[in-house]
């Protein structure tokens, strides 16, 4: 971004910029959970100074507050709706960003799980998505995929 003192020239570029950078951040192969969960803050902030806000449509909206039981909501409740809707997407988007490799599976019995018995198992904020993450290894029969036999290297041998 650019810091050369002349910020409104620039505003549009680095909001663009800040904008690609939410959404292309990926946990990298053996990042740690709170590692991520940093730099994926970080991102949302330099969003967020930059006035960057992301809105959520009528249906989100309506969705948080029929979870709530709440029909008629006041100003006050359409506040907390929006807040809320806008946390469990950051919840969601943090959740597809993390490494599909360790979390996929996980990421996958998730998704079918809201379809099948139509309740939303998704984390609602970064806090409880990260512990989600930290506690979730892809294990496949007692044996994690991670181990020292299965790092992601073949080798092929040939014999005369």
């Amino acid at each position: 971004m650019y810091s050369s003192g002349s910020e409104e020239l620039h505003t549009i570029h680095d909001q663009f910029m800040s904008t690609i950078s939410l959404f292309r951040i990926r946990q990298e192969r053996g990042q740690l959970v709170q590692s991520f969960r940093d730099k994926f803050i970080a991102v949302q902030q330099v969003c967020e100074q930059l006035g960057l806000t992301i809105r959520q449509s009528e249906q989100g909206l309506k969705a948080v507050l029929k979870k709530q039981g709440i029909e008629h909501p006041t100003t006050k409740q359409l506040s907390q709706a929006k807040e809320k809707a806008v946390e469990e997407f950051f919840a969601k988007n943090f959740i597809y960003m993390a490494d599909c490799q360790k979390h996929g599976k996980i990421i996958k019995e998730m998704e079918k799980n809201e379809v099948l018995q139509t309740k939303d198992p998704f984390p609602k904020n970064i806090s409880d998505a990260c512990m989600l993450l930290n506690g979730w290894q892809n294990n496949y029969g007692e044996q994690s995929v991670h181990t020292k036999a299965n790092d992601g290297v073949a080798f092929a041998t040939m014999s005369e």
